[in-house]
């Protein structure tokens, strides 16, 4: 077993979902609006609002530009938190798919998300294991982007999105302020149980990966210019 899966075993200590499970999952959140307690060590993920960066943990660590982070598709959990002064005073979730009815307790609960993530790549942060649990607007964006990309993933039996962390932002007219949000762009995807990846040259469309190659002579295409052809449909890997 290779580094990564050995690093990425703490995925496994229960169950590992199935693809066919997995897509069911998925098929009952879509019909929810978009946006765990525990978390097993993993440490915090945040927007630094007035940085306007990621950080994570208690020493506030910026990942680095250019990791990689796999998302476990074991850890993505929906419900909801409550707020008081700035302090969680409540928190009920859910697996995907089966987010919990909201308290009636006049708390001020709010749509929460969480899920896991593991770098695979990068000097500084392999191997850490961090959580967004988020309950902002803009992690329920990332949250229904996340749910969509792994709704049409290349291949079901490769359902750990492989992702950069990237930081968005608006200016809010009324608060006259910056807004910034968390985007998980998706450049591959990595079987769960065994680490092995998709390659970009595996004929499955990765916009983000696809660069612009100069322009060549028709009906030819220049040596080193990068392919990444369409898949024409989705597959699933040999038993």
């Amino acid at each position: 077993m290779s580094d990564i899966a050995n690093a990425l075993q703490t995925w496994h200590e229960s169950a590992v979902i199935s693809p066919a499970a997995l897509d069911e999952a998925l098929k009952a959140q879509r019909t929810q609006a978009p946006v765990m307690a525990g978390g097993g060590g993993a440490k915090l993920l945040r927007i630094h609002q007035e940085e306007g960066e990621f950080v994570y943990g208690q020493d506030n660590v910026t990942p680095e530009a250019d990791s990689l982070w796999a998302i476990n598709p074991m850890s993505l959990e929906i419900g909801w938190v409550a707020w008081e002064n700035r302090k969680k005073v409540g928190e009920v979730m859910g697996a995907l798919g089966n987010c919990p009815p909201m308290p009636t307790d006049g708390n001020g609960w709010e749509k929460n998300v969480q899920f896991e993530l593991t770098c695979i790549e990068g000097n500084d942060d392999i191997d850490e294991r961090i959580k967004l649990s988020n309950s902002s607007k803009g992690a329920h964006k990332a949250w229904d982007n996340l749910c969509k990309a792994l709704a049409n993933r290349p291949n079901v039996d490769y359902s750990a999105p492989i992702v950069r962390l990237v930081v968005s932002s608006y200016t809010n007219t009324s608060w006259n302020k910056t807004i910034f949000e968390p985007v998980f762009t998706v450049v591959d995807w990595m079987h769960p149980e065994t680490g092995e990846r998709l390659a970009a040259d595996a004929e499955i469309p990765f916009p983000d990966l696809k660069k612009e190659a100069p322009a060549v002579p028709s009906q030819e295409q220049a040596a080193d210019a990068p392919v990444i052809q369409r898949a024409r449909r989705r597959t699933r890997s040999a038993a």
